[in-house]
């Protein structure tokens, strides 16, 4: 006979997320309630109730349908409860085939159920990382605020250099060009080859474009991580810090569904965040900013770098 309250408690398991994975016929025998065949239909007033979960398995492990009067062997499938409570398997295609629109309306309730446990899921799984997100944040911030000190003192002092830091980022490139006349010997050869003379330049010689030196980390010039950090990052986590169970346990699907991206948007750009301090970190050393000097930047406003450079001393070490 049927254990009613073994196959409920099934139910509530698999319901739950919580049910281990399909992976043979011995995994389906298994399940409190199951039964290897069942018949369904308008003829016995049984059609399904709900899918518990969905199985792929490997074709040593093909297993037979469930819908009595098919028995077809199969490697994709869902176990199913009935509407009178009974439990067994089915193949995908014997579902389609046999049991039509009930078939496809029960899987459609199935994939938004599982979608919504994946989704609170998800957003348990952060709550309960928490603590780490929000010592990565407080750490990225404070590296921020560094290296915006950084970046101030170049902005005032050598806004010049500023502006051509921020045209490399965006063209991304690292080689610091410079224009020069050509010296004798590059003005002959270049005369012979375009058939042109002295007259035809200013100063008797065309000019060249020379690469005298690398940055690196130049692309820290091409994001405002502050702001990054204010509007892509933080917010979600704010807001999940401040739910306890009970108010998670009272959002809608859609609602945990909106959560859950946010969250899963806000751990990227923490990621995003950590590679824009990274180039930050790269640029501001003392052999990069006397590179400045090669864009133009005098010895005294290359120094006053100095100080910003050397908070950024506890970050480098890290």
């Amino acid at each position: 006979m049927m254990d009613k309250d073994a196959v409920a408690k099934a139910v509530e398991r698999y319901l739950a997320g919580s049910g281990e994975p399909i992976k043979n016929f011995a995994d389906l025998e298994a399940v409190p309630g199951y039964e290897q065949q069942i018949e369904f239909g308008e003829k016995v007033g049984r059609s399904i109730k709900d899918m518990l979960e969905k199985y792929e398995l490997s074709k040593v492990d093909e297993v037979p349908c469930g819908i009595k009067g098919c028995r077809k062997k199969h490697m994709y499938g869902y176990l199913v409860v009935s509407s009178d409570g009974r439990i067994t398997n089915i193949g995908q295609d014997c579902g389609r085939n046999h049991l039509g629109l009930n078939f496809s309306s029960a899987k459609a309730s199935y994939n938004v159920r599982r979608k919504a446990i994946s989704n609170r899921k998800a957003v348990d799984q952060i709550r309960a990382e928490l603590a780490g997100h929000q010592d990565q944040i407080s750490r990225i911030k404070s590296l921020s605020s560094a290296l915006n000190r950084c970046r101030e003192v170049i902005r005032e002092w050598m806004p010049i250099q500023a502006g051509e830091l921020i045209e490399m980022a965006y063209k991304q490139r690292s080689a610091i060009v410079v224009e020069r006349q050509m010296n004798k010997r590059e003005a002959a050869i270049h005369f012979a080859q375009t058939g042109t003379s002295r007259k035809d330049y200013v100063g008797g010689r065309p000019m060249v474009a020379e690469d005298v030196g690398r940055l690196v980390g130049v692309a820290f010039f091409g994001s405002d991580l502050s702001a990054f950090i204010s509007k892509s990052v933080s917010p979600a986590i704010n807001e999940v810090s401040t739910l306890t169970d009970s108010d998670i346990d009272e959002l809608s699907a859609q609602a945990i569904s909106d959560l859950s991206k946010r969250l899963g948007d806000s751990l990227r750009n923490i990621r995003e965040a950590e590679k824009i301090a990274d180039h930050g970190l790269r640029f501001f050393t003392p052999d990069n900013a006397a590179k400045l000097k090669l864009m133009g930047a005098s010895e005294e406003n290359v120094k006053r770098l100095a100080p910003a450079l050397s908070e950024l001393a506890v970050f480098h070490s890290q």
